[in-house]
């Protein structure tokens, strides 16, 4: 079974010596859903063999590290300095839209202009140490979900992700390319060299 990892192409030297390193789970909803699993480091991976096409994968997660990332984040540090605030009585109401940030005043842009990724084949010889799920990236209808007024180019509903519990070697996947990502019109266009 082949499997797919996308990285950031400054981590490139670390990843050929030390392996894919499982990355802490960051997003809320992931680890509640993981949670189940007993997961909470974890490498992300994909099955290039069924849903859409590992193009329109690799142009959907840009997306997601450069449009739904940086709101996660803007959300975690909101949700957080709320949290603290709700525990020491400072903030009475939970719900009031203030609490929150609204995504519709952030705007759509694509954060972090042109970016250089790297294109990982996992070999396994079968789905055993993982746990598979169907990944789905979506509009979110509420002005307060970090997906709001997101591209609907970038969605998904079809994708099937392998979650790793562990770290995977180097003699256990092969770089295969490099993706050069370009921004123009805050659309994404790629370049994929096979190396």
């Amino acid at each position: 079974m082949k499997l797919l990892h996308l990285s950031h192409r400054s981590n490139r030297t670390g990843i050929l010596s030390k392996g894919l390193i499982r990355s802490r789970v960051k997003n809320h909803d992931h680890l509640e859903a993981f949670g189940s699993w007993g997961l909470n480091g974890v490498v992300y991976t994909w099955s290039p063999e069924s849903g859409s096409s590992t193009t329109k994968y690799i142009k959907d997660m840009i997306y997601c590290k450069q449009f739904i990332h940086p709101r996660n984040d803007m959300f975690d540090r909101s949700y957080d300095k709320l949290l603290e605030g709700w525990r020491s009585g400072l903030i009475e109401d939970w719900d009031a839209e203030e609490n929150w940030v609204d995504f519709s005043k952030v705007g759509p842009a694509i954060f972090g202009g042109d970016q250089e990724y790297d294109l990982y084949e996992i070999e396994v010889n079968s789905a055993l140490g993982t746990a598979h799920f169907t990944h789905i990236q979506d509009l979110s209808q509420t002005k307060f979900g970090t997906t709001h007024i997101m591209d609907d180019d970038y969605a998904h509903d079809d994708k099937s992700i392998f979650i790793f519990d562990r770290d995977i070697r180097p003699n256990e996947f092969n770089l295969v390319a490099e993706v050069s990502s370009r921004i123009f019109n805050n659309k994404i266009h790629i370049t994929e060299r096979t190396v």
